[in-house]
């Protein structure tokens, strides 16, 4: 096919990317293969570099010294191609479950609004049926300085041992839902933010959901301050080389039974062959 042709552009677009995604564990495989022949080939060149050191040959020496700065240099722009294509993929896998949910979703049964929060997460996330995720409706949480945060529901998964030592391997997962009977204000949610990162550094354990439950009983509309202060709030989180985010998000319960969701939090599958809480 001749790629100057193009019929409809929004659908083309989609279509193309979806072809790189079709690719995607191959590539992924093809990255993560050269990652670590690079890691060897690094080692192997600090060995010569110490022996040509110890010998004096100083000709040989700045040459692997000179291929050592070029193969790291590589190596980071490797781990760097790495990060940005699991989020193409995760980020394609997120746009596509989006497109393909019910555009309605109604809250299950249950005495509480958090009750029947937990039951659809546990409906729409298959890890928490885990039967190592622990729950509590409701939760109270201690941070890293002693304070205590109490949450409408905390929901949580051990983290492997390499994560708790060097943060490599299984990172848990924790979930946070605090509700409201009145419409959320801004502070609300930099406060529930701020929440969650302390505990969260606190245990250790990556948060992959931090939601803020809205009972809208009155059908009311949320305001812009709120509205804006929801799309930028990101739970930030690290520990040991690990790093990541998660996107504050608000859930209105209506009287019909319907949720709301600011941002939808599209629950997708990676396709790169990594690892995935959800």
């Amino acid at each position: 096919m001749d790629p100057r042709a193009v019929e409809n552009p929004l659908s083309a677009i989609f279509d193309l990317s979806e072809d790189v995604v079709q690719q995607a564990p191959a590539i992924w495989r093809a990255v993560r293969y050269a990652t670590v022949f690079m890691s060897v080939w690094l080692a192997i060149n600090v060995v010569f570099i110490v022996i040509f050191l110890f010998d004096k040959s100083l000709l040989l020496f700045i040459l692997c010294a000179v291929l050592f700065v070029i193969g790291f240099a590589a190596l980071v722009m490797l781990r760097r191609s790495s990060r940005f294509f699991k989020y193409y993929v995760m980020r394609h896998s997120a746009i596509k479950a989006v497109r393909d949910a019910d555009p309605l979703v109604y809250a299950p049964s249950g005495t509480t609004p958090a009750e029947r929060l937990v039951s659809h997460l546990r409906a729409s996330m298959p890890r928490l049926n885990a039967p190592d995720v622990e729950f509590a409706v409701p939760g109270i949480v201690e941070g890293t300085l002693g304070m205590k945060y109490k949450f409408d529901a905390y929901l949580h998964a051990p983290s492997g041992a390499p994560w708790r030592l060097m943060g490599l391997g299984n990172p848990g997962l924790s979930v946070f839902v605090k509700a409201f009977d009145a419409r959320p204000r801004p502070e609300d949610v930099l406060s529930f933010r701020k929440a969650v990162e302390d505990v969260s550094a606190r245990t250790g354990i990556q948060p992959a959901r931090a939601i803020v439950l809205w009972l809208n009983g009155g059908g009311e509309v949320l305001d812009d301050e709120t509205y804006n202060a929801l799309l930028k709030a990101q739970v930030r989180f690290s520990h040991g080389f690990a790093f990541s985010m998660c996107a504050v998000e608000m859930i209105s319960e209506y009287p019909s039974g319907e949720y709301d969701f600011v941002p939808y939090m599209a629950q997708a599958s990676s396709q790169t062959g990594g690892r995935r809480n959800l």
